[in-house]
């Protein structure tokens, strides 16, 4: 029997997550990393009126570990924005396997089966009688 819905996407579904998860966390600490640039940046060219040696050293460090800090940063706040969560890949799922045609089986099928329940009530409730009378003729 072939199943409804394949395995693998269950484990897709963790998956997502787990990216989802993991890149928001980078993110922010990619994004901290870059407003620790940032501040240092404006600390060391505030300082540097009073110390130009710690300017000519400080500047650029700061400044290459900014370019450094800025693409993972928007990277990873893509990645947690972008990828779906749990929930959104599951209802992509079922907005896509839910159409007329299955809502029209369903429906029929349903109907199928509360016929079929409604004749074995009435084998019952037909035995169920039958015997009442036994028994009354017994007396």
């Amino acid at each position: 029997m072939e199943s409804i819905i394949s395995p693998w996407f269950f484990y897709f579904l963790e998956l997502a997550e787990t990216i989802k998860n993991v890149s928001f966390v980078f993110a922010v600490l990619s994004g901290m990393f870059l407003l620790v640039a940032v501040i240092a940046i404006i600390v060391v060219n505030l300082a540097s009126e009073f110390d130009k040696d710690d300017e000519e050293r400080l500047i650029p460090m700061w400044k290459k570990m900014l370019r450094r800090s800025i693409t993972p940063f928007i990277i990873f706040t893509f990645l947690a924005i972008f990828v779906p969560t749990k929930n959104t890949l599951i209802w992509m799922v079922v907005a896509k396997n839910v159409t007329y045609d299955n809502v029209e089986t369903a429906i029929k099928a349903g109907k199928d089966v509360k016929n079929e329940l409604k004749m074995d009530i009435i084998d019952i409730i037909n035995e169920l009688q039958g015997e009442e009378k036994e028994a009354t003729k017994n007396e």
